[in-house]
């Protein structure tokens, strides 16, 4: 990332030339807080229906994408300092405290979606709204997958930026750009949400750790 922060920033749109990633970020203001809200309980693909996990990833929507926005600001920031300068946009992202949706909405639902997917299968049983040994087991373990994917995608440096541009620049149109290429890259990252790829991982109970790499066991046969 240190050699990026000297260059202008590159087109977020998959194949676009440089000059059509709209004016530059120090051209650009913050757009202003939505009061949108960001649930992930709709179904992403067949048999997405374990209700509970669905409602732990809406609980801990703030504080965890927070967080990606935390890990990607602290690479950018010390790579800004390491070469000597402070762009627009370092100066913006240092003075965010919290996120405010729609703010890395899509961001989030994908990740939450491709959890779900790969690695929660369907309850057996309803269970009692007072399981909280249960749910507190859920909830640390999908903690646990969201900030390992966050040190995952926080090294890669386009999208690090493109995460930060999002965040600092909202719903305008330069913060929707940058949060759709995000989203691009995930989705090349988690490939698609076939049923039968979802069987097969669900079957051997891969581990969130052992999942390495880029579009785990896809192929042919999944596109």
């Amino acid at each position: 990332m240190t050699d990026d922060v000297r260059k202008t920033e590159p087109a977020l749109r998959r194949g676009a030339p440089e000059e059509t990633a709209g004016p530059r970020t120090d051209e650009l203001t913050p757009s202003a807080p939505s009061r949108e809200i960001v649930p992930v309980h709709q179904a992403a693909f067949f048999t997405d229906s374990n209700r509970l996990t669905k409602e732990t990833q809406d609980r801990t929507w703030s504080e965890l994408a927070f967080e990606l926005f935390a890990a990607c600001r602290e690479r950018y920031l010390a790579a800004c300092a390491l070469v000597g300068v402070e762009p627009e946009l370092a100066r913006l992202v240092r003075a965010i405290t919290a996120l405010e949706p729609p703010r890395l909405a899509r961001t989030y639902r994908k990740i939450a979606a491709f959890y779900r997917f790969a690695f929660v299968g369907e309850p057996q049983t309803e269970l009692p709204f007072d399981d909280r040994d249960h749910l507190a087991l859920m909830e640390t373990d999908w903690r646990k997958f969201f900030r390992l994917e966050t040190q995952r995608l926080a090294r890669i440096d386009h999208l690090a930026r493109s995460v930060l541009r999002a965040v600092a620049f909202g719903v305008s149109a330069e913060g929707r750009v940058a949060e759709a290429h995000v989203v691009d890259v995930l989705n090349e990252r988690y490939g698609r949400f076939h049923l039968a790829r979802r069987m097969e991982l669900l079957k051997l109970s891969i581990h969130p750790e052992e999942l390495e790499g880029w579009r785990f066991l896809d192929g042919p046969d999944w596109d």
